[in-house]
């Protein structure tokens, strides 16, 4: 009973750990386009596949403390989860982002599938500048 029990809790550590590995992943392919690029280009290019003026993520990015990577997530889970972004950046402050997405039961591959367009126009900036 105990072994079938322990089997249990690794199988939701591992799954809790891989939604969160993936969160990571995401933020940091993003984070890795938009350091090739001026911060004018990666706001741009973040703000045109939001939806969101690029001076109010500039000011959320300063405000929030994050990465443009990491606003971006965050502002996919809060319009994923019918939030605001504050709620989903505080809830940042105490929890990792694939828990902040499992508990708005947002699945890691729409963000994911999400910031393949970003991703995208990041790399046509970058052969840009």
């Amino acid at each position: 009973m105990r072994l079938r029990l322990a089997s249990i809790a690794v199988v939701f550590l591992v799954f809790g750990l891989s939604v969160a590995h993936a969160q990571y992943i995401e933020i940091y392919k993003l984070d890795s386009l938009m350091k090739d690029i001026p911060e004018s280009m990666a706001l741009s290019s973040v703000a045109s596949n939001l939806s969101v003026p690029a001076d109010t993520l500039k000011q959320e990015k300063a405000e929030y403390k994050v990465t443009l990577g990491e606003l971006y997530v965050a502002h996919q889970i809060a319009k994923l989860s019918n939030s605001d972004l504050k709620s989903v950046m505080t809830d940042s402050k105490s929890k990792a982002w694939g828990e902040v997405a499992k508990a708005r039961n947002i699945d890691m591959d729409q963000i994911k599938n999400s910031s393949k367009n970003l991703e995208k126009s990041l790399r046509e900036a970058s052969s840009k500048k």
